[in-house]
């Protein structure tokens, strides 16, 4: 419990000073504060939780590395770096995925709920249609569009994935660990889409702030899930089995 209060502390803190940082336009504080959180709780990870998985750990590990040389790139806008980057982040969704699939497999959540599957699919492939045209009619004077579509679609791709099976993970399971895991999926894949409208359609303060935010929650949200083991996070459905 004093853990659980621990993480809560923290998170709180970090978000507060973010939104002070933001609300006083000190962008380049807020920055390096968004960008060191994921290689941070990485290093805590590492020290902290004794029941790693391995999928976890090469998501943060992955995706920490993608922070950094978001970092190294701060302002240059290299179009290598930018491949880079996102390459690292779509190995790092992918990753998690893995881990997902480490709780639960996927012909038990198929066989258990279809209907949500079917929907949740399809709800998926039209979100990302609408993200596919966002993207080419901002990119139709790049003579690289095409690279960066692709490149864009399989990162909007993996997010909706992360998105879906997180979601069906939670209603599988039912218990704290997949309810955790879920809000962690949910703010980082809207952080995301809140980032592309701001790049992309509107770039609002408001837009910016909130992504930021849902960034700082989502990486909370996965550390935490991390400390609870699968014997604890399975409690919940075992009650509702009895």
């Amino acid at each position: 419990m004093d853990d659980n209060k621990h993480i809560f502390k923290t998170a709180l803190t970090v978000v507060l000073v973010y939104i002070i940082l933001e609300f006083f336009k000190l962008e380049t504080f807020s920055f390096v504060l968004k960008l060191t959180l994921t290689p941070v709780i990485t290093f805590f990870y590492f020290l902290n939780v004794k029941e790693k998985s391995i999928f976890f750990m090469l998501f943060l590990v992955f995706y920490a590395l993608g922070d950094i040389t978001q970092f190294i790139d701060f302002n240059r806008f290299s179009i290598v770096m930018y491949f880079i980057c996102n390459l690292l982040y779509i190995i790092a969704y992918f990753l998690l995925l893995l881990e997902i699939f480490n709780y639960v497999s996927l012909k038990s959540i198929i066989k258990k709920l279809p209907l949500q599957v079917l929907v949740l699919l399809v709800l998926s492939s039209f979100i990302t249609y609408k993200l596919v045209d966002i993207v080419q009619v901002a990119a139709v004077n790049d003579a690289g569009a095409f690279y960066v579509d692709t490149l864009e679609t399989t990162y909007n791709i993996m997010l909706l994935l992360l998105l879906t099976f997180s979601l069906l993970y939670f209603l599988y399971r039912g218990n704290r660990k997949s309810f955790i895991m879920f809000g962690g999926s949910f703010f980082i894949v809207f952080s995301e889409l809140i980032l592309l409208g701001y790049y992309y359609l509107s770039t609002t303060f408001t837009a910016n702030l909130i992504s930021g935010i849902f960034y700082m929650l989502a990486f909370f949200c996965f550390y935490y899930q991390s400390t609870i083991t699968k014997s604890t996070g399975n409690r919940g459905a075992e009650l509702k089995s009895k």
